[in-house]
């Protein structure tokens, strides 16, 4: 064992790996590197991230009041929660990277524009199940059930588990785009499939269905709401690539220079990476 999965083991007993660490890691082994193994803070973080975050709490605080029967919460309400976010985290450490002409003024009525068009167009559900729900579990074959041979767990929270009118049951996950991808839905995501796979043993049914709520950040903002198109399989395919990122993982850590086998990937999103000046 090397001397970097040795202290790996030391410092995290409770080892674990989730969707978009994986998504990191297929991205930019290098950045994974960095971020996940060395554990590298940050030089600075996008506003655009922040701006998700902020978003993501304000939706939270919306479902929540649903799944508890209480009135829906208005724009004041869901612009409070999301402007405080972007305040605090305009004062914290490691710094904010805006975009050109951008501050947090600009962010926080950025997000006043996308709640507006949440209340007017997003969705709302028969019933809400649950709101940010939190998984542990061990990686194991969706089909057979079989325990895989990793130490780490798989971790994540379902941003909303809700009834629609028909009794169907959809895994919902919110995000905060700069333009319209109508095609998403059609293409495998990890993290859908992966959510797929967890929903089916916290529900203990195999009958989910999957569906973005895009926020759109375009000149005129708009809701997109898109029904996955579930294929046999998806969730078999997110856990192996789940179980195929550990391996590649397991085999850099153990090696005297892993970090070599974990190489840059350059690409667009170089330009707002965190760890941009230590690749």
């Amino acid at each position: 064992m090397s001397a970097v999965a040795a202290l790996l083991r030391q410092e995290r007993a409770d080892l674990h790996v989730s969707a978009s660490a994986i998504r990191c890691l297929q991205e930019c082994p290098r950045q994974y590197w960095l971020r996940y193994v060395e554990g590298k803070p940050p030089q600075d973080r996008s506003a655009r991230m922040i701006l998700g975050s902020a978003i993501h709490k304000a939706l939270a605080h919306f479902y929540r009041c649903l799944r508890d029967g209480s009135a829906e919460p208005g724009h004041e309400a869901l612009l409070g929660i999301a402007a405080s976010t972007i305040s605090a985290e305009a004062i914290n450490d490691p710094p904010l990277l805006f975009d050109e002409g951008e501050d947090a003024a600009s962010v926080i009525a950025e997000a006043s524009k996308l709640l507006e068009v949440f209340l007017a167009d997003g969705f709302r559900p028969k019933r809400v199940i649950a709101v940010e729900e939190p998984f542990l579990l061990d990686l194991s074959d969706p089909t057979t059930g079989e325990l895989f041979d990793f130490e780490e767990r798989v971790v994540g929270a379902i941003d909303l588990v809700a009834m629609q009118d028909d009794g169907a049951i959809v895994v919902v996950d919110h995000k905060v785009c700069g333009r319209k991808d109508t095609a998403k839905a059609e293409r495998p995501d990890v993290q859908m499939g992966l959510y797929a796979w967890a929903a089916q043993q916290m529900l203990g049914t195999d009958q989910i269905g999957l569906v973005y709520q895009d926020l759109i950040t375009t000149k005129k903002p708009q809701v997109v709401l898109q029904e996955v198109h579930r294929v046999s399989g998806d969730d078999v395919e997110a856990v192996e690539a789940i179980a195929s990122g550990l391996e590649t993982i397991r085999i850099a850590v153990d090696h005297p220079m892993g970090k070599r086998l974990m190489g840059r990937r350059r690409s667009w999103r170089c330009k707002g990476c965190g760890w941009r000046q230590m690749c």
